[in-house]
């Protein structure tokens, strides 16, 4: 069920791009909370890149305020 969640998080992002910058609070707080299962890690990370490519430095800036050891993929 959770990964079907990323699933969605990652299609979302990739339709509304920066419209979903407003949002991410909400969905990087039990992201976070996962990321310390090793089941979930790298598909969290994935979707983290997806969400991040596609709300920019906005949404890299809230990623890094909620998850403060994610690496960013944008330079």
């Amino acid at each position: 069920m959770f990964e079907a969640g990323l699933e969605a998080l990652s299609a979302l992002s990739t339709s509304v791009t920066v419209s979903l910058n407003q949002y991410l609070k909400q969905f990087l707080v039990p992201l976070s909370k996962r990321l310390t299962d090793p089941s979930f890690r790298d598909k969290i990370t994935k979707t983290l890149q997806t969400v991040e490519t596609n709300g920019g430095r906005d949404a890299t800036a809230v990623i890094k305020s909620k998850i403060p050891t994610y690496n960013s993929i944008v330079c």
